[in-house]
């Protein structure tokens, strides 16, 4: 955050954070692991089916793909966020020291 009102260590502030931003962080960090999961288990378990192999370890194998897969995207969507300036929180108000 940057120091746009010459905050020092030990003061109060108040800070603020744009709705879109904590939209959307909710959707990357809540639904998009869950979605991920979810697909890889389903194309896992087709994917068993159709190579012969045990429907509920390949579901497995597939989700765990999926959600490690969903880590990564995570990773690199929240570097290019950050860069953002309408995702970065925002300095309202100092107090001095209480």
């Amino acid at each position: 955050m940057r120091d746009s009102l010459g905050a020092r260590v030990g003061d109060m502030v108040t800070f603020s954070i744009p709705t879109r931003a904590v939209i959307a962080a909710s959707l990357i960090l809540y639904a998009l692991p869950v979605a991920m999961l979810s697909i890889g288990m389903i194309l896992g378990g087709r994917l068993g089916e159709w190579l012969d192999i045990e429907g509920e370890a390949a579901g497995i194998i597939g989700g765990a793909v999926g959600l490690i897969m969903s880590c990564i995207f995570i990773f690199v969507l929240t570097g290019r966020l950050r860069k953002r300036r309408g995702y970065e929180p925002s300095l309202q108000s100092v107090r001095g020291r209480d």
